[in-house]
């Protein structure tokens, strides 16, 4: 079976732990697959098969915050209490200034910009250790507080790696998780507004380790930590995150953009009628079984599907 992790920052909150929670029913076939919408397929990763992993300033387990936010039935949670009491938020990253009022407990602290990244590095590693080596990071947490501006250190590489040598305040959280998942070479997606999702410095980095990634503006408005809808876009941009990487996406990738583009407006995804997010993540992966595989004869490395990728967008 085709295992994969999701390590989720913003772990403890409404839409990660459902999606865990989506998981692990149907891994005990106590739910069907109709949530889910893109189901069964060769080349992606395995329902069955993913694990969830993650941060929060929440020191929770993904049990009790299911079970505080009622986001699944009491009588659902019953079955799986003991595998989601097991999946226990690892500290997060804080900082007062970008996370106002929320100062939990579960954070890391005394410790220079690099040492937070090997950190975060060290939790991945546990993980892809259980999953072969696979596994996507998604940034579900609440948004931070950032400027109106882009900062000038994430417009360029060579300024950004001087700001976490220097220990710029300029640095956010969700700039370590972004660096410290593309420099371990896991995709990486921004579910909440951020300037990380647009930055010259983050899309070199991704180009550099060949490692795509995704995700909502920093003047997006959609808040999905916590939002229980958000489930099945996080489960099925995980598996289509996953095989991009395994095909040589390198980069943002402008059909899983899309998804974000999408989903700004009314949730549940039912009401947003032409506006499904899962839509540009289908395209996507029937442009992959489209091409002829004519365009790739002859290459010393053939994608897994025998297929020329769709262009990446800059």
């Amino acid at each position: 079976m085709r295992q994969l992790g999701i390590l989720a920052v913003g772990l403890c909150g409404r839409a990660a732990s459902t999606a865990a929670a989506t998981i692990e029913l149907l891994r005990r076939n106590r739910s069907d697959r109709s949530a889910l919408p893109i189901g069964s397929h060769d080349h992606l990763a395995n329902y069955r098969g993913i694990q969830f992993a993650g941060w929060d300033l929440d020191p929770s387990t993904c049990f009790s915050a299911a079970q505080r936010q009622g986001a699944v039935a009491e009588r659902d949670l019953g079955p799986i209490e003991a595998a989601m009491d097991a999946i226990k938020a690892l500290p997060a990253l804080g900082h007062d200034g970008f996370c106002g009022a929320n100062r939990g407990s579960n954070r890391r602290e005394e410790l220079t910009l690099r040492e937070k990244i090997e950190c975060l590095q060290d939790d991945m590693d546990a993980l892809t250790a259980r999953t072969g080596g696979r596994a996507v990071v998604l940034n579900l947490a609440s948004p931070e507080n950032a400027p109106a501006v882009r900062p000038a250190v994430l417009n360029r590489r060579s300024a950004l790696e001087d700001a976490l040598d220097d220990q710029s305040e300029e640095i956010s959280p969700a700039v370590l998780y972004a660096y410290a998942a593309i420099d371990a070479g896991l995709p990486y997606a921004q579910f909440s507004p951020s300037h990380v999702s647009e930055a010259p410095a983050i899309f070199d980095l991704a180009r550099e380790r060949g490692v795509p990634i995704c995700g909502r503006g920093h003047d997006s408005h959609a808040n999905l930590r916590d939002s229980s809808d958000a489930a099945p876009l996080i489960i099925e941009l995980s598996r289509c995150l996953d095989l991009a990487l395994r095909q040589g996406e390198a980069g943002p990738v402008s059909s899983f953009n899309a998804a974000f583009d999408a989903s700004e407006g009314a949730l549940p995804w039912d009401d947003l009628g032409a506006r499904d997010p899962i839509a540009p993540l289908r395209l996507w992966l029937a442009n992959q079984e489209a091409m002829p595989r004519e365009r790739t004869r002859g290459r010393a490395h053939q994608p897994e599907l025998g297929m020329a990728m769709p262009q990446t967008a800059v």
